[in-house]
């Protein structure tokens, strides 16, 4: 018995040793930016390195003031949470009706929610292009937010569609007994209970969003609805790079999705194990 307990623990401490290692190795580049972006750029490519001498707030004023990264996040934050809030909100009734409701060509509809995620969404670019020009909506906000709906809708729909057949009809006939509407049933009765679902596909989408560099490259061509991704791209491309600036710029881009992260952490975690539970 002690020789088994000793080496299960042997085993044990050996699998834990791996994990911390490749955290180590995967966090690395990360520690690397962030230092860098607190070194001026005659310090960066100094060898050796000098890790934690010179440091200065240097590159992040000069993000703010002469890359306009301010504006930057501000378009950014305002196209990834209207964009979520919108899909989500039309996600859940369209989850709702396809999870509670029997309706001729149903099918057809639930296939057409589903083909855009088998579709390559670069197929669609060229065509998309050609009328958002003879459309005049080009290098417009509202454009890039119904460009960035379809790519959170389908599978927002698929995901609350499962938690909603998981809540039972029953909680429904009861509060229609009791005199409710549909729409006090959906907004008192199902919404509480799929919460973790819909701040799980919110997260996921609003990440996306924030993400997305292809069609805001593509579909923008001034300064006025550049996202912070997109001018991580431009800043990269220049002639003369100042790494410690784009540096400054990735770290800030990254912070509002790790203060999401970590302020609704629990309910993603505990719907990714429900989903898993439930599949």
């Amino acid at each position: 018995m002690r020789r088994g307990s000793a080496r299960k623990m042997a085993i044990g401490a050996g699998k834990h040793l791996i994990m911390v290692l490749v955290s180590m190795f995967m966090l690395l580049p990360l520690v690397w930016g962030l230092i860098t972006s607190f070194k001026p750029q005659s310090e960066i490519f100094k060898y050796p390195p000098k890790f934690f001498t010179g440091l200065t707030l240097e590159n992040y004023i000069q993000a703010f003031q002469r890359e306009g990264l301010g504006r930057y996040l501000v378009t950014t934050i305002a196209l990834a949470v209207i964009s979520t809030v919108i899909g989500i909100l039309f996600a859940t009734f369209a989850a709702y009706i396809f999870s509670r409701y029997s309706f001729r060509g149903k099918l057809f509809c639930t296939t057409f929610v589903v083909l855009p995620m088998l579709i390559p969404g670069l197929v669609n670019l060229i065509p998309l292009f050609s009328v958002y020009s003879r459309m005049g909506l080009r290098d417009n906000f509202i454009g890039l937010v119904l460009l960035y709906l379809p790519g959170i809708m389908p599978f927002s729909i698929m995901v609350l569609q499962n938690y909603l057949r998981a809540v039972p009809f029953t909680l429904e006939e009861a509060a229609m007994i009791d005199g409710c509407s549909r729409w006090q049933i959906l907004t008192k009765i199902i919404l509480p209970v799929i919460v973790p679902g819909v701040i799980a596909v919110a997260m996921i989408g609003f990440v996306n969003i924030w993400n997305e560099f292809i069609i805001t490259l593509i579909f923008t061509s001034g300064r006025g609805l550049r996202t912070v991704t997109l001018s991580l791209f431009y800043m990269v491309n220049a002639n003369n790079v100042n790494y410690g600036v784009v540096c400054a710029v990735a770290f800030v881009n990254i912070i509002p999705v790790l203060i999401i992260f970590l302020i609704f952490r629990k309910q993603f975690i505990g719907s990714m194990i429900d989903g898993a539970i439930k599949g």
